[in-house]
């Protein structure tokens, strides 16, 4: 069995490349999202107008914890950007790492499929958005022949730089061999690739541009709405303990003031009345003791299935 190799140039009427930024929401910065409402709108502004959209924003996350699937944004109505930029801020505001995984999964798996069904020169002026160098102007044809007869065609019809194919398949080639480079073409500094491994290249800056969109989310910055709601769908709860030592007031002892001070430093609290302890533990930056050690100081009043207070008032997501 042998291979010919043959490369060709693709003549194609140029076509401009129409993205539907509703199908795909993390195109748009919250700021060009919001300049389109005014000057001055900030995202507070908008949630006073928006509760249909917060509440769908609501459900993709709780949807996400218990494992449902979402509709894509292309069946959505109304401002999806919008929807979508909520959802991050609920996911900043419940500060779960588990929880922010599994929702960049979710959403990227439903771009994945809509990626599937675009024409390429959509799929190729997204990943250029996203930061990669595609060539579609010249590809590659590999044509397969045995017993010199041509029994199959394999066409590449796009070539990335070497370099950017190595620095975006990272996780990919962890994950699946047909990724490795000693399984691709590369001519004259270039990785030569299929429709299918174009969208895989796609999908993996996608997941790099969602994770960097929550971390560029500043929690100092999140409306008192976004906090409530995410406090809501943890399910917040004051621990039994710290209830207990909040009712004894002024007959705390020493042990029990660093106790609640540092509890409700550790949960963002006001903390009135231990001007100097709380000075003193602010600075020092502990965090409350586990269940077991408050079993020992004979503190512990119920058996909650924590192992820490600050797990019980977080909330038990997943």
């Amino acid at each position: 069995m042998e291979y010919k190799l043959i490369k060709f140039l693709y003549y194609i009427r140029i076509e401009l490349a129409l993205i539907d930024y509703s199908k795909y929401p993390f195109l748009k910065s919250l700021e060009d999202e919001l300049s389109k409402y005014g000057s001055s709108v900030t995202i507070k502004d908008l949630l006073s107008t928006s509760k249909e959209k917060l509440m769908e924003a609501r459900t993709r996350i709780e949807n996400v914890i218990r494992d449902k699937q979402n509709l894509p944004y292309s069946k959505l109505h109304g401002d999806t950007v919008l929807v979508f930029y909520l959802s991050i801020l609920i996911l900043s505001a419940l500060g779960s790492k588990i929880i922010t995984e599994k929702f960049i999964e979710s959403e990227v798996n439903l771009f994945k499929q809509e990626l599937k069904f675009e024409q390429p020169s959509v799929v190729i002026e997204i990943g250029k958005i996203l930061g990669i160098n595609i060539n579609n102007e010249e590809g590659l044809e590999l044509r397969e022949i045995q017993n010199g007869k041509k029994i199959k065609i394999i066409r590449l019809p796009y070539s990335i730089p070497f370099l950017d194919y190595l620095k975006y398949t990272i996780e990919l080639r962890k994950k699946d061999d047909r990724y490795s480079l000693r399984k691709h073409i590369l001519s004259k500094g270039n990785v030569y690739i299929d429709k299918e491994e174009l969208i895989d290249l796609v999908v993996e800056r996608i997941k790099d541009r969602m994770s960097s969109i929550v971390k560029q989310t500043q929690l100092t910055d999140l409306p008192d709405e976004i906090k409530k709601m995410a406090d809501n769908i943890r399910g917040r709860k004051t621990p039994p303990c710290m209830l207990e030592l909040m009712k004894k007031k002024d007959n705390l002892s020493d042990e029990e003031k660093k106790i609640i001070i540092t509890y409700l430093i550790d949960i963002g609290s006001e903390v009135e009345g231990f001007t100097d302890e709380y000075k003193k533990l602010r600075n020092n930056k502990y965090i409350v003791y586990s269940c077991q050690k408050l079993k020992e100081k004979g503190l512990c009043v119920n058996e909650c299935g924590v192992i820490n207070p600050l797990q019980l008032y977080y909330g038990k997501l997943l």
